[in-house]
Parts: C-alpha cells; structure tokens; sequence
C-alpha cells in the first residue's frame, strides 16, 4: 500500500526495427501479438496456422515508447519500477541507459533520479526489446558444449529455448504452439522514495521447539514461531522498527526489531513472532477442515514516527508439511506421500499449465478464476503448477490459500539441459529468491521442486549428447539445481519438502545431500510420470504401482465447438487434415488415439465411422476413451493407498489448455469441460466406489475413503444386461471404509456371479452405488470389462423434461428407454456447466441434472436447443 504510485500502465506505442510495423496505442501490461491484432495488423493468432505465419513477429526487434509526467521532489529518489518484462530489453529514460535485463521472472527496481527532466510532463521511456528467439540462438552459440533443448520439429516450434530465461512454453510444447512473445507483461510505475518501501514480506511458519505435528490434534498448548524476514528499499541512512503484527483476535500480537541503514539501496531484516496453537486455527487442505487465513501486517517506523507508507500486508496460515520417504521393513524401496498438520494427505488433481499463451488476456483474472472453481468442482485438492509454464500470479495462490487448494510449485526449468556459466546462474539466483520471497507466505504451496523431468532426462538417456559424457552434465545438473537453486531454498524456507525434480526417487543423503540415480520409471522410490499409450488402458496389470503418480494421461479431441471457432470449411472432415495435422504437436498422437479408441469400442461396424461428414463422432469417442483411460488408472492408485505401495496421490497431465488442439486437457481453451473433467468430479470424490477383477477372477469391490473420519452405510451391487430395462441380479451389502484408506468391500468370483444368470463381460456390466445411513448418495460407478469391442449395444431413445429454471440455472430429468444408456453426453449452445454429464443412465432411474449459466434465456428453447448424445447411438 504506497502513498503515491505514478504507473506507468496504459497506451504506449510499439514499432519494429525499421520503423515498417507501429502500433499508435500499444497497451501495458501487454505483448506485442495482442498490440497488433488490436491495430488490424495482424488476425487472431490462435486461428489456423497464424502461429506459423506470424512467426516473424517472434524474431523482430520491438521498441516500446511513451512519454509520462512524475514529480519527485528533491528529498525523494525516483524508483522505476518493472514486476516483469518478456524477456531481453534494454530500458532508456529521457534517452539515458538505465539497465539491460533478460530474465522474465525477474522484478526490478532502478534508481533513475538523474535522468529525470526537471520539468516534470517533458519525460520519456523507451524499452528495446532484443527478439527472443535471436537471443537464444546467440547464447547457444556460445555454449563451449551442446546442451539439448528438447524440441521437436512436429512442433513447427522455436530452438534454444534453455538458454532464455523465458516461459520455456512460448517456444512451443507437445500440447501449444510457438508465440515467443515480447512486451511488458506486469506492471510498471514510478515509486517516489522517501524514508522506505516494504517489497517482499516472507514469513517462515515452523512449530517452536518440542512441539510436533502430532501436537496440532491434541489440546497440548505449543507455540508457532513465525521468523518473517522484511525486505525493503530506503532512501537514505536511517534509524527505525519494522513492526510486525499478527491480527489472530481482537487485538494484535506485535513483535518488532531494530533496524539501522546506512546507505540508499534494497536491504533486509528479520522479525521473530510467536503465537500460541490455541489463539489460531489450522489452516487445512480442501476436504480435510477450513482453510483458515490470518492476516500478517508489516510497517516500518522511523524515529519513533511511522514512515508515509501504509503497512503491507500478507495472508498467512498455520499448517505443517511433511513428506515421508521411509524404508519398509518388509519390502524395498522408501515411502513417498505427505502429511499435512499430522494428517496423511492423498493428492487429487492435476497438472496446471499457463492460462494462454499471452498473460494479458486474463488481465481481470476471470478465466484464472474460472479454472481454479474448475479443479474445487472436480473434487481436487491440489494444482501442480508445473515447469514449463510461469511462476503464476498473486491471484493463483490467494484464490488457493482461500479454497484449500495446494499447490506443487515447481521452478520454472522442464524437459532440457541449462546452463551454467556465471550469468546464468547469477539469474537463477535472483530469480529463484525474488519469486521465494513473492511466494512464501502462501500455505497453499505444498513444496518446492526444481525441474520437470531433467532428472529422467539424464538417468534415462533422452538424447544422445548426454550418453556420450554423462558425467559432465550430471555436474552441471549438480550446480544448478543444488549448489545454486536448493542453496537459496534452503536459506529462505526450512518449512516445506524440496524435490531436485518430478519425477524423483529421492534422495540417499540429507548432508552430504545426494541423490538416487535411478530409471524415472521405478516404481520403489519417489513419484512417476506414467505413459503408455500402446497398451490397452483399462489393463490394470501393466499399470505401475508407484508411491505416487505425478503425471499420466491420454489425448481427446476438443469440442467441435471449440475446433470450428479456429478452422474453416473441410479442415474437419477427417482427422488427419492439414489443419489438424498442423495442430497435433504429439509425435504420433492422432493414430495413438486411434488406437486406443479400437481397442476400447467397436467402431468398425458404425455407419457413423464408415462415411462420416466430419470428425463429430470421433470427437465424441475421443473424449470417452480419454475419460475411460484416466479414470481407470486414477481409480487403480486411489486402491493402492492402502496396499503395499502406499500410493500417496495422482495427478493427471493436464487441467487446462492454451489453444484448441487434440491434448491430454479436461477443460478446454474457452473453458468448457470435457467428458474427462466430469468423470474426475465422480473419480476424485471424498468417497469412491470402485472395483478391480484379480488374476484369479475376482471382483474386488474397494471403498476409498478420504473423509476424516470412517464412512458407513450401504453398497448396491447390480447387474444389468445392456439390452434389459431391469437388473437381473442385485445384492445389498453393509459398508465401513476407514478413514484415509481403501477398503475392500466385496470380494466375488465373477464366475459364481455371471454363470447362474447367463452373463458375460460382453452381455452384462455391474452397477455400483454408495449411499450413507441417510440414503444419500456418495458415489456411483460401473464396472465392465477392460474393453467393449465385443458389447453389442442397442440404440436408444433419450428424453429431456424440464424440471424448474431461474434466469441463471435449469434443472432436468433425463431418461433412458429400454436399455442401458453409455457416456450419455449433452452439449448446449451457450456457455456453463452441468453439475454431472458423460454419466451412465439405467432404464427407470432418471437422472436429475442442473445446468448453470449466467443467462439461461427461455428454459424451454434451452431444452429444445440441447444436443444429446450416449456410445450407444454413435456405435
């Protein structure tokens, strides 16, 4: 909160080189493909192949300009400044050099008093960008050795992207196109500086000494020690206090330190606060208790006068975290899962990738927003923001603090060996420390990890380089991530577990700190990122049975809704079109999708495969083979919390997606959900029914229960024939699924079940509902074989009535004729979300559906409009 702030946001103009492309009213924070589509310059870049055609925008030079007025009186420095520029700039102030920088996730404070006119409207700033791409292509040329990238041509992407300290995504990946932007993508403003400006309050939240985790659920009295370092620029040598204040009752808790500066610059000091266990509540993860927030204020006093700033503050919450890597005694290999204030906790979530390619359409943070709810719909208490993306915005962690949702936070280094001469580690630090002390007061995030898959990288041989001298760059792995990257993690926060990578399998050593050089794909130590998109999914004896699943998952096709918003006539009519040739950027990917969906259903025999009019039904088909393949694997390691394994969590790849493009999402581009988001609601429910056939032809029906307490009531087993309008056999029995574990409820031979009614996997599947001692329901499922190629499903009639509508919500029955109804799916022509679809429908037991939306209009043209759709009419 600052007395005076003179921004800098707004219209700036934007021209190329020479002067051939100008943009009068280029806006900041912003990018340069956003300046020009606004100018007509260019069309919308996510159309077609525009993030080819307009590749030349990525290796222009562009210059950003614009005049200002700012008053600094002569007590005062003038402080220009940046929270983030992408990427390599040089900055001018009234045609002075002030600074060259190159690292995206850098923030930046200059002293530009001198260069100020002394008329305070006669100002100008201009930043110079240098193109990215050309940038990268220069380092690399002066790396004594090569260091892979990564890149693959199918993704018609940018090289080099290592040696820039840029969202290494802008220069493509497996699920986006290439958009190496350039432009000043945060704020920027003159700060007038006099006496201090707080800029990172970091607040270490650890249990005092002698108290454990465990105490936190007993009525022990401990005390939270809350070590808050307080980073802040001065004006000059001065005298003060920063007070810091703790506001958990109706009066604070206050703490202070004496400060002493004596000179102008960014300096640092740390405040002790302790609070007792009994005067705050704990701040719990979705699913287990509230997410209780605090706030935490700090101000700095100067001469016994408060300075002009009004205090920063901070929301905390009071959790401890660990992760447990302990060898078993009877079994190789060590634990991997976490305990959250004492309390095992099972990861339910996914991988969060940038919200689009270009940060300044979600200015307002709506479409932020609108994923977050997404993931807390979907029944997910943690986000892996992963690192090939950016460090998020305040917005991500509040709105995750406030839900309960954790946080993997990952630094922002994925698929490709790095640097490591001076400058670039020098960055690293800087960068790492900045975004450390930006984040640490968040308790949504779980922990640190330093890379994706660079680990795997190196141990599993992806590139030849690597092979022919590994030991150089395990040295250099060496440097980065543990001299350099964990030495600063372990200077600023001892409160959180930090990984060397995902996948990891851990460590031998805490000092000397070394790691377990061993295949990514071990399933005895550490998480795994699991894909094999050959086998048939549903075999769950080819499944791995890891300690936990960070990554898995399987393409689909977005919506035709979503592809025709980009395309244009005849670039769907098949699914290896030019068009979606072009946007396929997985190696393969179409005709692994292709694959798997034969494998799963019978789509030889369908007039709607034989001559199809476009890629509608394959669409369709795509999306319930994605949703069948992850819910089989999440499922199978929501088992495994209570086997051997002790699988600690699973996250599926992806949440969301940053452009309209076959990928491994659940929520597509404008963030309509997929059949696959729907499921992960009913497959990440605090309560699942599940079940698994054994080796020995066993059904083993399991209960997973994530409440904190043990779940009773009732499990309905049914059998159906998928052409009978009533069960041919059904069995009710009694249910108690401890808490945090998976228990089994029935197990059967599905011979003693099927024979004596004449069934098959390919004549019958099994109906499964969970319900409490109050007959609410808390879970459904099916289980069919691991295919139906061989089911015969008869067509059916699928009525919609109208149950009751507002203006913002619709509320449906919908039922089925005489046979069962498969991935029953209904589509609406505007924008919301059903509170259940891709389900099963049984004859006679409609189901109730409610449809949300900001503008329902008439309820009954709503109806009329829906587009419904079930496996059996498509087959």
């Amino acid at each position: 909160a600052l007395a005076q702030v003179f921004s800098l946001g707004g219209a700036w103009t934007a021209r190329n080189s020479n002067g051939s492309y100008s943009v009068s009213n280029a806006l900041v924070p912003g990018q340069i493909h956003l300046d020009l589509l606004r100018a007509g310059i260019i069309e919308e870049p996510l159309v077609g192949f525009n993030d080819v055609k307009y590749r030349w925008v990525d290796l222009e030079n562009w210059t950003y300009e614009r005049s200002f007025q700012v008053n600094i009186n002569d007590e005062e420095r003038a402080l220009l400044v940046l929270e983030g520029v992408d990427t390599v700039a040089s900055i001018f102030i009234n045609g002075h050099f002030v600074a060259n920088i190159s690292n995206m996730f850098h923030r930046h404070f200059f002293d530009v008093t001198a260069f100020l006119e002394t008329v305070p409207n006669n100002q100008t700033i201009r930043v110079s960008f240098t193109s990215a791409v050309q940038y990268a292509l220069s380092q690399a040329a002066l790396s004594a050795y090569p260091l892979p990238d990564g890149s693959d041509p199918i993704q018609n992407g940018e090289r080099n992207r290592n040696f820039i300290r840029k969202m290494q995504s802008s220069f493509s990946w497996d699920w986006g196109p290439a958009f190496a932007t350039q432009g000043i993508w945060a704020p920027i403003y003159f700060l007038p500086l006099h006496g201090t400006h707080i800029t990172y309050v970091a607040p270490q939240i650890s249990l005092a000494d002698g108290c454990s985790p465990a105490d936190l659920l007993t009525d022990r009295d401990c005390y939270w020690n809350i070590d808050t370092t307080v980073t802040f620029w001065a004006s000059k040598p001065l005298n003060g206090k920063i007070v810091l204040k703790l506001f958990a009752s109706q009066d604070p808790i206050v703490a202070q330190a004496d400060v002493t500066v004596s000179d102008f610059g960014e300096h640092s000091a740390t405040v002790a606060l302790s609070v007792s266990t009994k005067q705050v509540e704990l701040w719990w993860p979705r699913g287990y208790g509230d997410a209780k927030l605090y706030n935490l204020s700090a101000s700095i006093s100067l001469d016994g006068r408060y300075n002009q700033e009004a205090p920063t503050v901070k929301t905390v919450g009071f959790r401890t975290v660990e992760l447990l890597q302990e060898p078993y005694e009877s079994q190789d290999g060590t634990s991997f899962y976490f305990r959250v204030n004492s309390v095992s906790i099972f990861l339910k979530g996914a991988n969060f990738i940038p919200v689009d390619m270009f940060s300044a359409r979600d200015t307002d943070g709506s479409r932020l927003t609108r994923l977050i709810n997404s993931a807390v719909e979907a029944n997910m208490n943690v986000l892996r923001n992963w690192g090939g993306g950016i460090y998020q915005v305040d917005m991500f962690y509040d709105l995750c603090d406030r839900l309960g949702m954790m946080v993997w936070e990952e630094f922002k280094f994925a698929c490709a060996l790095y640097p490591t001469d001076t400058h670039f580690l020098q960055s690293v630090e800087t960068e790492i420390h900045q975004q450390m002390n930006r984040l640490m007061h968040h308790p949504s995030i779980l922990l640190w990890s330093a890379n994706n898959e660079n680990q795997a990288a190196l141990v599993d041989g992806w590139w030849q380089e690597t092979k022919i001298n590994t030991f150089a760059y395990a040295i250099d792995y060496d440097k980065l991530y543990h001299e350099t990257i964990k030495t600063v993690v372990d200077r600023l926060d001892s409160t959180r577990p930090f990984l060397s990578s995902s996948p990891t399998k851990g460590i031998l050593s805490e000092d000397p700190y070394t790691l377990r050089w061993l295949d990514s794909s071990d399933e005895r130590f550490g998480d795994v990122h699991f894909y094999d998109y050959d086998m048939l999914c549903t075999n769950l004896s080819a499944l791995p049975q890891p300690r936990l699943a960070s990554e898995y998952g399987f393409q689909s096709f977005p919506s035709m809704r979503s592809l025709q918003t980009v395309s244009t006539e005849g670039d769907l009519l098949h699914p290896f079109t030019t068009f979606l040739t072009h946007r396929q950027h997985h190696a393969n990917g179409t005709e692994q999708m292709i694959r798997q969906i034969t494998k799963l259903f019978n789509i030889g025999q369908s007039a709607a495969f034989k001559a199809p009019e476009d890629i509608g039904p394959l669409v369709y088909v795509s999306q319930c083979a994605q949703s069948v393949c992850v819910e089989a694997q999440t499922q199978h390691y929501r088992r495994l919390r209570s086997s051997a394994a002790q699988t600690g969590g699973a996250l599926y790849w992806q949440l969301n997606d940053v452009w309209q493009a076959p990928t491994w999402s659940s929520i597509e581009y404008d963030g309509r959900w997929k059949m696959l988001h729907y499921t992960a609601k009913r497959f990440f429910a605090p309560v699942l029914v599940s079940a698994a056939v054994l080796d020995q032809g066993l059904l083993s029906v399991h209960v997973t229960n994530d409440l904190r307490t043990d779940f009773v009531g009732t499990l309905l087993m049914a059998i159906w024939r998928y052409d009978r309008s009533e069960p041919l056999k059904t069995m009710e029995v009694n249910c108690i699924a401890k808490t945090g574990a998976s228990t089994v409820i029935v197990e059967h031979s599905i011979k003693d079940l099927f024979e004596p009614i004449e069934c098959s996997f390919s004549t019958c599947l099994i109906q499964l509902t969970v319900r409490d001692s109050n007959q609410t329901v808390h879970s459904r499922n099916v289980y069919f074989s691991t295919s139906l190629r061989d089911v015969i499903l008869r067509p059916v009639t699928l009525t919609v009535e109208l149950v009751h509508a507002t203006s913002s919500s619709v509320t449906l029955s919908i039922h089925t004729s005489a046979s069962v109804a498969l991935f029953v799916w209904i589509q609406t022509v505007i924008s919301g979300m059903f509170d259940d679809n891709g389900f099963h429908l049984f004859p006679n037991e409609p189901r109730s559906l409610t449809f949300r939306s900001v503008d329902i209009g008439d309820p009954e043209k709503f109806v009329q409009s829906l587009e419904i759709d079930c496996l059996n009419n498509i087959l």
